[in-house]
């Protein structure tokens, strides 16, 4: 779960942080500036070094150190102090007369073209602004004296976010909100500040919020940030502070205080499993949250309506808590990525909505690195297999570039390496419908710098593929039948799955029968034994190889949804399970709860 963190500032405290960013952009350019002037000295003191002026060459090396050093002193800089201080005045421009301003950080939200909207009392939208390159945004409105509450969308309209506390728009104030846009089975952890050598932070825990803003004022100016939460302690008491008491403060660390919204009221979350989303906002309407944010997953047969929640139907609620519902559409939906950095897109694309992204280097791109087109469009429905594609602004080096080399014997295909450069060059062989002897597949992909120790990998074909005999399958689990049918049987398969008295998870039956002659890419489907629903135990599946979302969906099929696991490393690229406790084959209850660890793939 994520907080929601809120200040109220003036105007004057954020001009007394520009200023403080400005000194210290100056304080940075003018160290920068004497260390080069000391160097200049030393080099001028080496000429005189008799010993070793005689020697070839040392003469020019200190004029050219010289050169470099006179260079560097004209054109110091501090560019990314720079772009703070360019930011910080983008937050303090001036306010028009009775208009305030709403502004902060969305994180978390892959989606470009994200949109934070005023909603007033009633329903309707004050204002609305859109979120900026690095979740930026800044909403400027008129000061009504009346509350409104922001909402976040997607450029679909959707609603992805509702902000459940309200704002006040008082006439001279600036409202600090930042928020965390979840996803479904991600835990987005909290990052604290750093820490200084300086002044000593107070304990202020158990006081009230004026006094404790009194207490540390007295050691110096620090932004200070409150957030609330219920606690059995009185309302406005802070319990908790970051840093702790006792930890050293730089004069630009930020102050964060949690203040006590008094004790947590006797609220149950509804039960909101199957229902469309408008239903589940009329039921949640009365009662205490801090936010309700809406995901939406790939589950055709529960399009529209909410098919996971969190917190889970009869927990305790109150002010403090985000909700966040999964919806179920009937396909997955293409996102644009275009604006974002290649790595980001691809974070962003696989695996939730593809298994893989095939890139290529466009030189009409004006910032290198950054996605300017893709394939399919955004909002178009993407079926399992589509494949994806997306064309990068090539970056400006001079560094070679990966050659297209499918086409190509193996022969002419090194010849044109050769001519790149000296790289290590791995030849494999296989089936493919191209003429034997020429590339079918390369790793890197064609567009892709060469730089470095490079290996170049070339599949090279041996032909069509020649009749292959399906080989049993019957009493195999699902994992080990996909194992050994693809990629030499086929590309993809299809599995059902039929009521049984055989372990849940094992192939049953298959089609065509174990035997039969096919090709590569004749069309094979398995049937898997599902669970024995009217028995309260059923056998555990082998998860093994599965991504976090494929072993909860397995999971789900047999009735289990406590699913335990380190949600950091679920997320990080190529890794998939590599333990699990039950072990796969082992009855178990509905009710019990399953432990799974990631780790790279194999």
């Amino acid at each position: 779960m994520s907080s929601k963190l809120e200040t109220s500032i003036n105007e004057q405290m954020l001009r007394d942080r520009l200023a403080q960013v400005e000194e210290a952009l100056t304080t940075t350019e003018a160290l920068d500036g004497r260390k080069r002037a000391l160097a200049l000295s030393a080099n001028d003191a080496a000429r005189a070094w008799s010993g070793f002026a005689s020697r070839p060459g040392y003469g020019a090396a200190l004029a050219r150190h010289d050169v470099a050093l006179r260079e560097d002193i004209v054109k110091v800089q501090a560019p990314a102090m720079a772009a703070t201080f360019a930011a910080v005045q983008e937050f303090v421009r001036p306010l028009p007369a009775d208009t305030c301003r709403i502004w902060g950080i969305v994180a978390g939200g892959a989606e470009a073209e994200l949109s934070v909207i005023a909603i007033k009392p009633g329903g309707a939208a004050l204002a609305r602004t859109t979120v900026a390159a690095g979740g930026q945004y800044i909403l400027d409105t008129r000061c009504t004296d009346k509350s409104v509450t922001l909402e976040i969308r997607d450029r679909a309209d959707r609603l992805l976010l509702q902000d459940g506390a309200p704002l006040a728009l008082r006439e001279g104030t600036m409202i600090e909100r930042n928020f965390l846009i979840d996803r479904c089975g991600d835990l987005v952890p909290d990052r604290p500040g750093g820490d200084s050598n300086l002044r000593k932070m107070p304990d202020v825990l158990g006081k009230p919020a004026q006094d404790a803003e009194a207490q540390i004022a007295k050691i110096g100016r620090f932004a200070l940030r409150f957030k609330e939460m219920h606690d059995p302690a009185d309302k406005g008491r802070v319990i908790a502070q970051d840093p702790a008491a006792g930890d050293t403060l730089a004069a630009d660390t930020s102050i964060m205080l949690t203040l006590s919204r008094g004790p947590v009221p006797d609220t149950k979350m509804p039960d909101l499993i199957g229902k469309t989303t408008d239903a589940a906002r009329k039921l949640l309407v009365e009662l205490p949250f801090a936010e309700l944010g809406l995901d939406y997953v790939d589950d055709p047969d529960n399009a529209g309506l909410v098919v996971r929640q969190d917190p889970a139907a009869n927990t305790p609620i109150g002010a403090d808590v985000r909700i966040l519902l999964c919806v179920g559409q009937a396909q997955r939906m293409m996102p644009d990525v275009t604006g974002q950095t290649e790595e980001s897109a691809r974070q962003r694309l696989v695996p939730a909505i593809v298994d893989k992204v095939a890139i290529s280097y466009s030189a009409k791109g004006k910032t290198p690195g950054i996605v300017i087109d893709q394939d399919p469009a955004a909002g178009k429905a993407v079926a399992p297999g589509t494949e994806v594609r997306l064309i990068v602004a090539q970056k400006s080096d001079d560094s070679p570039k990966m050659p297209d080399l499918r086409g190509l014997t193996r022969r002419n295909a090194q010849a044109v390496l050769g001519r790149q450069g000296d790289f290590k060059i791995t030849t494999l062989t296989g089936p493919d419908a191209v003429a034997k002897g020429s590339v079918f597949a390369q790793d890197p992909a064609a567009g892709s710098a060469l730089t470095g120790q490079v290996d170049v990998t070339i599949h090279v074909s041996t032909g069509p593929q020649d009749d292959l005999r399906l080989p049993n399958l019957v009493g195999l689990t699902e994992k080990q039948a996909r194992d050994a049918l693809i990629p030499r049987y086929a590309d993809t398969m299809k599995v059902t799955t039929v009521s049984t008295d055989k372990p849940a998870g094992t192939v049953v039956g298959q089609s065509p029968k174990a035997g039969t002659t096919i090709t590569h890419g004749d069309p094979i489907t398995l049937e898997i034994a599902s669970p024995d629903t009217d028995r309260g135990a059923r056998a555990m599946p082998d998860l093994h190889g599965l991504t976090a979302t494929q072993a909860q969906k397995a999971l789900k099929q047999i009735g289990i949804t406590a699913v335990t696991f380190d949600a950091a490393e679920a997320r990080r690229r190529n890794w998939q399970v590599v333990r699990q406790q039950p072990a796969a084959g082992r009855m178990v209850e509905t009710s019990q709860e399953v432990r799974l660890k990631f780790g790279p793939r194999t």
